[in-house]
Parts: C-alpha cells; sequence; structure tokens
C-alpha cells in the first residue's frame, strides 16, 4: 500500500461535502462547473469511486488530484457526483414526459382528432409540470424531434368523420367489404349503362381544419367533428353517371333552409337550368326523399 492510500479517504459525509450543498454554492454551481465536459465528469467520478475487493475506496483525493490536475478542490467530486446524478434525472423525466405525450398522441388520432403542433407543446408542458421539471419549455426544436422519432407527418384529412363514426369503424369497414362482394356478383348482370353511382358534394358551412399531424404512410387520414353536417353542408350538388363514364339525368342541387321551403321571392328570382334539379331541405331525410324522386324516373327508363 503506498503512502498515497493512507491519507483521508474522499467521503461523502464529510463537513467539506456537506458545504457543497448550500444554496450559495448550488448558485455558482453551474459557472464553476462549466469548464468541464460531462465525459471529464464521468472520468473523474468513475476513478474517485473505485473500490477495492472489500468494497472501500482504493483511492484518496491526493491520489484523484494527482492524476486531474484540473481540479481545484474536493469538493469538486461531490459537485460532479450531482450533476452527472441530476442530468440522469433530467433525462429520465425528459423521457418520461415523451412517452406521456406519445400516449396523448395515439389516444387522439385513435378517436381521430385533429393534433397539430400546439396540441403537441400544450401537453408537453402540461406533463412538465406535472413532474416539476421546470426547466421544460417544449419548444420547437423539441416538437421536430418528437415528430421525428415517432414517425409523425402533417397530413391531408381525407375522410371527415363524426364522433359516433369513429366509434364505429370497424363495422363501416366491414359494411363496406360486404358491399363490394355484393356489388361483384349483382354487377355481371347488368349492362354498363344501367350501372349508376351518384355522390353528394357538400360545399362547407364551417371552416374546420384539413390538416392534422398523424402517422406517416397511413392510407387514411381521419379527422372527428361535433357535427358532419355543419361542416360539410350548406347546400349539397349530387350528379351521377354510370359505369360507361357517362353523365345521367340532371345534377340534384339542395339548398338548406331552415323550414324546407324556399320564400316566394327566392322562388321568384331563381334561375332554373334545365340539366339541374333545384330543390331545398331542412334534414337529411328530406334530402333522401327528393333525391329519389329525381332518381327514380331515371332508373325506370333504364330498365
Amino acid at each position: 500500500e503506498n503512502e498515497d492510500d493512507k491519507n483521508t479517504f474522499y467521503d461523502d459525509n464529510s463537513s467539506e461535502a456537506d458545504d457543497e450543498w448550500e444554496s450559495k454554492e448550488n448558485e455558482r454551481e453551474h459557472h464553476d462547473l462549466s469548464d468541464y465536459s460531462l465525459a471529464y465528469m464521468k472520468e473523474v467520478v468513475a476513478y474517485a469511486d473505485a473500490k477495492d475487493s472489500s468494497g472501500k475506496r482504493r483511492r484518496s483525493w491526493k491520489s484523484v488530484h494527482e492524476k486531474y490536475k484540473r481540479i481545484p478542490a474536493q469538493t469538486y467530486i461531490s459537485r460532479f457526483r450531482k450533476y452527472l446524478e441530476q442530468q440522469g434525472t433530467k433525462r429520465q423525466k425528459i423521457q418520461k414526459v415523451d412517452e406521456i405525450v406519445f400516449q396523448m398522441f395515439v389516444e387522439a388520432r385513435e378517436k381521430n382528432l385533429m393534433v397539430h403542433d400546439i396540441d403537441i407543446q400544450r401537453w408537453g408542458l402540461k406533463v412538465a409540470k406535472d413532474m416539476k421539471l421546470n426547466e421544460f419549455h417544449a419548444s420547437d426544436g423539441w416538437v421536430k424531434n418528437f415528430k421525428g422519432r415517432h414517425g409523425i407527418v402533417s397530413r391531408r384529412v381525407t375522410n371527415i368523420v363524426t364522433k359516433h363514426e369513429s366509434a364505429n369503424l370497424e363495422l363501416i369497414e366491414k359494411s363496406k367489404e360486404n358491399f363490394i362482394k355484393d356489388f361483384y356478383t349483382r354487377s355481371s348482370h347488368f349492362k354498363s349503362s344501367q350501372i349508376l353511382n351518384t355522390d353528394q358534394v357538400g360545399i362547407e358551412k364551417e371552416v374546420h381544419s384539413t390538416r392534422t399531424l398523424s402517422f406517416g404512410g397511413e392510407k387514411k387520414t381521419f379527422g372527428a367533428v361535433a357535427s358532419k353536417h355543419a361542416t360539410t353542408h350548406s347546400y349539397t350538388v349530387q350528379p351521377m353517371i354510370s359505369l360507361d363514364g357517362k353523365q345521367v339525368g340532371p345534377i340534384l342541387l339542395c339548398l338548406q333552409e331552415p323550414k324546407g321551403k324556399m320564400g316566394e321571392i327566392v322562388k321568384k328570382n331563381l334561375f332554373e337550368p334545365s340539366n339541374v334539379v333545384i330543390t331545398c331541405s331542412s334534414s337529411v331525410g328530406q334530402v333522401r326523399m327528393m333525391l329519389l324522386c329525381t332518381v327514380k324516373p331515371i332508373v325506370k327508363i333504364s330498365t
């Protein structure tokens, strides 16, 4: 055993070590340690904490200081250790923030809620506050890295659905599959000119977000709204085409009126082209009834 090993060993419980936890020292800590890299501090602590076979520290402060002459005082070893522990705790907390925010994002998208950068920042700040991670600011850089880590991109919303529809997506998908099978079974019995397709084109009544953050590569990007009708309709245009690519019959134009009928002034000044049937409705049910009235004559002629 050399002479250095007979010197007093570094002790976390010494009064000198205790002194460095005082608030005044803590205020200067960041400045005092700014000249030392994280790797250097880890190396020093590992060297100072090395133990022999009996579990006792092998090196005295004098041994540590001779190897690492940049360290001015024994208390810096405690400071290094405290700094490293705090950094580890901070990283763990930030990782936890990441995990919780990602789970919140997944749950929001499973409900087809539209999500934007500001939502991720808001969630991050709330989670960090709950964890007392006051240094966390959910910066734009953090949001960018968060999206990159989890494969999140900005996507155009391809399907607007209500919350009720979102809850029944599996049933809807099953119904779609059954319809396709049924179509191919029945379509072989008809000419292309006899197979008709019609769809509504709703003109937006209220503005809603057309993009959301979601996962890259998904085939459809859904966005849930409180009222699908309110966000997609103020009037509806409904053309009809045959399987051979020809427009069939007039186009249905349905205006939305509170009482389901037009006023006399509107009727008097209404322009009615020969290839457009104009009507109005206050409910979806009435729109469907009027559609049947428009389609029925065409189907009868075709048959």
